[in-house]
């Protein structure tokens, strides 16, 4: 992520001896108008020039790894594409994804004036619906392709019966029975649903599968679902979330998702203003579990024994918490982003548990040990 974001960056040549073209690299330089890859280039990340609106002059100087072809930067044999000009991606109210990929990992989420989206008999692999546009209305998959399927406006895959992008516009949404996986982010373009039936078959609900909605009145959550990404529904305290009460995994108690046993507590699923104590008995506090909430102070029990990487990352108006001495673990990047942090209480002696201060902006500064 060197030059991302990079506006005064109009011209870009690398040198013979690169080898890697990283994540971002170059992504948001929306005045970049031209690049020259060198021949040892053998790998660009897809999301590597993101956002690049500009660019349209790619020289590859000799580089057998990736061609330039009908606007896109793809490998040499085709099955992946890197780039997508804005040329082409602003050109019709339609995307086709050319034959010969494979898998598909390229952000064209910005532009609106796609509708329709193309799959050919090729593809096996999309990274996310995060990639499309919420303004998606159509998938037209090709009908030799057995991996992919779409009913009632939802695209499922047929092999790992999984939910890849629900794009219905209905308000009333049921997922069809013998599914077992939401991927992550799948109902980003489900813009109007209000109520999602799952079905009894689900297994797993992957990260961000509700983060955006905005309309949600109740999400109903059956017996067999053993894995939920605590980030599911993060930032979107929309509606409730209900579990069967034979559900032997998860429990939601006062709009709060917990393991079965409640010993571990996975988020919150309203959002948390001022002081928030958390529940004895509570042992684990997942990774991400309050991320991005809005709480000013936080009050740890006695008997808490770790707390997951992230689990206050973005917590930007949390001023105040207290960590109790049974805390034996707290995981990287806890604190991250938590601008505002400056009394972070450690009931323990100072350096018994590793990795402070925990990427708390304010460093050392914000950590008092008192033992």
């Amino acid at each position: 992520m060197l030059f991302a974001g990079c506006r005064a960056l109009e011209n870009v040549i690398i040198e013979e001896g690169c080898e890697k073209i990283s994540n971002a690299a170059f992504s948001g330089c929306v005045n970049l108008t031209s690049v020259t890859i060198p021949s040892t280039v053998y790998l660009i990340n897809a999301n590597a020039f993101e956002g690049d609106t500009k660019l349209s002059q790619i020289n590859l100087n000799n580089n057998k790894n990736y061609i330039v072809k009908d606007g896109m930067i793809k490998t040499a044999d085709e099955t992946k594409i890197v780039f997508i000009t804005d040329e082409v991606l602003k050109k019709s109210s339609t995307f086709e994804i050319p034959e010969k990929v494979t898998e598909f990992a390229t952000g064209i989420s910005s532009y609106e004036n796609i509708t329709t989206l193309k799959i050919p008999a090729s593809l096996t692999s999309i990274d996310t619906a995060w990639l499309f546009p919420k303004t998606i209305e159509k998938v037209i998959i090709d009908k030799n392709n057995t991996k992919y399927v779409v009913e009632n406006n939802i695209m499922y895959d047929n092999e790992d019966k999984s939910l890849i992008m629900c794009f219905s516009k209905e308000k009333d949404i049921t997922i069809q029975e013998g599914i077992l996986k939401l991927n992550s982010y799948c109902f980003l373009q489900a813009e109007n649903a209000e109520n999602v039936n799952l079905p009894e078959s689900l297994e797993t609900i992957e990260s961000g599968v509700f983060q955006l909605g905005e309309n949600y009145k109740k999400i109903y959550i059956g017996k067999k679902v053993s894995n939920i990404n605590p980030c599911f529904k993060v930032v979107n305290y929309k509606g409730t979330v209900e579990i069967d009460s034979e559900n032997p995994y998860y429990m939601v108690e006062n709009n709060i998702l917990y393991t079965k046993s409640k010993k571990t507590l996975l988020c919150a699923l309203y959002k948390l203003t001022g002081k928030f104590t958390i529940d004895s008995g509570v042992e684990n506090i997942a990774a991400t579990a309050f991320d991005a909430q809005k709480m000013e102070e936080v009050v740890i029990p006695e008997g808490v024994i770790t707390i997951g990487s992230g689990a206050f990352s973005q917590c930007d108006n949390l001023k105040k918490i207290e960590i109790p001495s049974t805390v034996t673990e707290i995981g990287r990047g806890t604190f991250e982003r938590c601008t505002v942090l400056e009394n972070i209480t450690i009931n323990k002696e100072k350096g018994s548990i590793a990795g402070s201060p925990w990427t708390a902006p304010k460093g050392e500064r914000a950590i008092k040990w008192i033992k």
